[in-house]
This record gives C-alpha cells, structure tokens and sequence, in this order.
C-alpha cells in the first residue's frame, strides 16, 4: 500500500506535490516507509520508518535485532 507514489517501470515517483508513504509486507515481514516532500514525477528517496521481522523483533528506523531487557 501506499499514498502518494506510482512505480514507473525503474523508479518510484511523486504522483503530486508533497509527501509519500509506503508499506510492504512479504514472509512475515512488515515493513513501513516515509518519504519527505517532494516534486511531482521526481523519483522518490525512501527512508525505512520501522521494520517488524517474522521473529516479532520490530526496528524504529533501525534493522530489528533480538535483545533482553532483562524481563
């Protein structure tokens, strides 16, 4: 899913001014992105906003890793 994108064959792009989002979810993966505001056509630079691995280890802009808090 996603708001504000459309794939071109090589790129994704801006289909109008402003921000752009995206999710994807493949083998037990979530994963969300955000993009900044951009130009319409120009393509889009992704940041990776948080990633939930099949495991149940989640990542804040980070890759998930498994850890203790000592619980």
């Amino acid at each position: 899913m996603s708001s504000n994108k459309w794939y071109d064959g090589g790129a994704d792009r801006y289909i109008g001014n402003g921000a752009a989002t995206q999710y994807q979810q493949a083998s037990g993966i979530h994963k969300w992105y955000t993009a900044s505001s951009g130009t319409a056509g120009n393509a889009i630079t992704w940041t990776n906003a948080m990633t939930l691995d099949s495991s149940g280890n989640l990542g804040i802009g980070v890759t998930p890793s498994a850890w203790n808090t000592g619980y």
